[in-house]
């Protein structure tokens, strides 16, 4: 019923989508948003959409910070489903957690995930100047600090809980920062879906990488006749990818739009 339910839940989600959303301010009679706000003529937007699409998407490709947004959201991929797959077995191996327990300690996680996305676009707005280079190298300082002492802090429940909490928190900011708010501030409004697509395609490349090699590095040593699972090659690439992902970031800090 856990699949049943959410993917009926999601059905009934996109029909009201699709009777009740809008692509473009123009389509229900107002006028373009950039045009209204004063950030463009009308000559300048009607120029624009004079270009080809296709031309105007072949742009986006061609664009390196894409590709290095698409990189550092990869990263973050790699750590991020790192921790939730591997999370429950994590806790109860290494940290002596029985499976309520561990569960309950990443359910955490996903709440404050949810507050992180929510947050994210109004604390850029408000306290960045509407910049997101500066939020999301905070975010991704204190997603890897998270992920460091959730594998390597002593066990102890207050600090795992802690660990999850700004963990969610940060990572739900960063799959907005990267997987989408950054890149369609550096792209033409009418592509950024091609932009979207780049870096959500890269994003999931980095779940199924996550997945292969954790496998490979996993060493499942036998002790007493018991099969106990080391983390320690693996936890590495987790720490590793989610600091690379920060790095990756800081490498388009002024990145802008052409246009």
């Amino acid at each position: 019923m856990g699949f049943i339910a959410a993917g009926v839940i999601c059905l009934i989600g996109t029909i009201f989508i699709y009777f009740g959303m809008s692509d473009r301010p123009e389509t229900q009679g107002l006028p373009n948003a950039a045009v209204y706000y004063g950030e463009k003529t009308q000559a300048e937007v009607d120029a624009m959409k004079k270009k080809k699409l296709s031309s105007m998407q072949w742009e986006v490709v061609k664009n390196p910070a894409v590709w290095i947004l698409g990189l550092a959201s990869l990263c973050c991929y790699i750590a991020r489903y790192a921790i939730e797959s591997w999370g429950v077995v994590y806790l109860t191996s290494q940290k002596g957690y029985d499976m309520m327990g561990a569960a309950g300690v990443m359910a955490y996680m996903q709440v404050a995930g949810i507050f992180g996305a929510l947050l994210c676009g109004w604390i850029s707005d408000k306290f960045f100047n509407h910049k997101r280079n500066a939020p999301a190298l905070i975010y991704g300082i204190l997603y890897s600090a998270a992920i460091g002492l959730f594998l390597w802090a002593p066990q102890s429940f207050t600090m795992d809980m802690l660990c999850m909490t700004f963990y969610g928190f940060t990572m739900g900011a960063l799959v907005c920062y990267l997987g989408g708010l950054m890149a369609v501030d550096i792209v033409p409004k009418r592509v950024t879906g091609a932009a979207m697509g780049m870096i959500g395609l890269l994003s999931y490349a980095g779940a199924a990488i996550q997945e292969f090699i954790t496998g490979k590095l996993m060493i499942i040593e036998v002790i007493d006749g018991e099969k106990i699972y080391n983390f320690t090659y693996a936890g590495d690439f987790w720490f590793g990818a989610a600091v690379l992902s920060t790095l990756l970031t800081l490498l388009v800090w002024n990145a802008k739009a052409k246009d």
